[in-house]
């Protein structure tokens, strides 16, 4: 089973129109904005919902544009075929090209890039993978020539078995070497069978948020991780490996799945609770509409700060330092989980709690009013660049 983020047409036209702050596709029809928009993957939907973005597509002004990708023909305007650099000099180009935007530190001679075309029959996966580990000084030309050479096997076969052998265990031997445990975070990743975010990486690995990130992002940038949005998926190539290098005996398999599984179940109460939070308070369901929460952990989390506020009013009211630097550090978490601009405008918030009662104990007047600011700068910031659909 393939993961996707989008199942149906409705699915895109839902992201399109929230993204841009509209209602309907009339306004999308009426409007006079340029654009691009990118649907990857197109093969995987089913031919009927296939059939509803292409007519989509039709009744948007031309001024707005459509990029596809799949493995299959589909009907289209124009349609440029990806295929593996055949052509020398495109090759040349490609590897200059591809060191000169990485800022690589390596140095090609035009028989080095032969070789690499040739051992690589021009396939850009295998091109990317082997420029990389050149960067890291972990392989030599000679050495990539030889691995390549020796496979008979089928091209997907090579190129799982390349990128295993020269990404795979020296990433994880690289982070390993910083103190962090990349093995775990790697097994939950596939185990999880979905897509999945930093803060569930964190929860089930018990690693820190911020280990966790430098871990994905780390992985992501070597191609074991896919990310899209917040969320993190292994790559298919990296998976069949993953399986046969990483994978535990089954007791310890079946106990993180079973771990897995109760976060998952958790999961679901929580937001099955918030639900009927929603429905029996009109304040936070009003902060849910106006603040649009982009993902679950969107909403968990303005959940949890929203129930803040009140724990902070008391505390500051009873002048108990220890549990006010308690909660100021439990809510550092929280800003580090999600970057959705209600997390620090709701801390601005509780801050002028602190002003209100003129308490400076833990926190001195000047650092409370630099703060607020700080946090009013952030949720500005936040809401033009990552949440641009909330401006209205």
């Amino acid at each position: 089973e393939l993961s996707s983020d989008i199942h149906k047409f409705s699915d895109i036209l839902e992201q399109i129109l929230s993204n841009l702050g509209m209602e309907t596709i009339e306004d999308l029809q009426q409007s006079k904005m340029y654009g691009l928009i990118v649907i990857d993957n197109i093969e995987n939907l089913k031919e009927e919902e296939k059939q509803k973005i292409f007519s989509f597509m039709r009744k948007i002004p031309r001024e707005i544009q459509f990029l596809i990708t799949s493995r299959n023909e589909e009907p289209c305007e124009e349609k440029i075929h990806l295929s593996e650099f055949k052509d020398y000099n495109k090759g040349k180009d490609f590897i200059e090209n591809y060191i000169y935007t990485n800022n690589f530190s390596i140095e090609l001679l035009q028989d080095d890039i032969n070789t690499l075309l040739n051992c690589t029959k021009g396939n850009t996966l295998l091109l990317v993978q082997s420029l990389i580990s050149l960067n890291e000084k972990s392989t030599s030309v000679l050495e990539i020539s030889n691995d390549l050479n020796n496979y008979e096997s089928t091209s997907f076969e090579k190129v799982v078995s390349f990128m295993y052998k020269n990404t795979f265990d020296n990433a994880i031997l690289e982070l390993e070497k910083k103190g962090l445990q990349a093995k775990n975070i790697i097994l939950i990743a596939t185990l999880y069978d979905e897509k999945i975010d930093l803060y569930a990486l964190s929860n089930l690995s018990n690693i820190s948020l911020n280990d966790v990130r430098e871990v994905a992002n780390s992985l992501t940038s070597k191609l074991i991780f896919n990310k899209t949005n917040e969320f993190y998926t292994v790559n298919e190539f990296a998976s069949r490996f993953i399986f046969i290098s990483l994978m535990p005996n089954d007791r310890e398999k079946n106990k993180i799945e079973n771990e897995i599984e109760k976060y998952k179940d958790n999961l679901k109460a929580k937001l099955n609770h918030l639900e009927q939070m929603k429905d029996n308070n009109t304040k936070i369901k009003s902060i849910f509409m106006d603040w649009k929460p982009g993902s679950y952990i969107d909403t968990i989390v303005i959940a949890e700060v929203f129930n803040m506020y009140n724990k902070f009013k008391d505390t500051v009211s009873r002048k108990n330092s220890n549990k006010i630097k308690e909660l100021l550090s439990e809510y550092s978490k929280y800003e580090y989980t999600t970057k959705h601009p209600y997390i620090r405008f709701q801390k601005a918030r509780i801050l002028h709690i602190f002003l209100y009662n003129k308490y400076h104990s833990v926190l001195s007047e000047k650092e409370v009013l630099l703060e607020i600011k700080r946090c009013f700068e952030d949720t500005l910031e936040s809401i033009n660049t990552s949440y641009s659909y909330i401006k209205n």
